[in-house]
């Protein structure tokens, strides 16, 4: 899916795999996202290249 109209609370995933993230933060060419693993949280930022929109669950 297209990564052009990505705003916050979008659901995202890399291309590579992963888990579903959360957009919080979007930029010119780079993604901040956040995740579960268990009941850790994380936070990293991804060039928009690197993602892929999901659906909604």
């Amino acid at each position: 899916m297209d990564t052009t109209n990505l705003f916050t609370g979008s659901l995202v995933r890399l291309k590579s795999g992963g888990p579903v993230m959360t957009v919080i933060n979007v930029n010119t060419s780079t993604v901040e996202c956040r995740w579960f693993d268990g009941a850790t949280p994380h936070k990293a930022v991804f060039p928009k290249s690197a993602l892929e929109q999901v659906n909604s669950f």
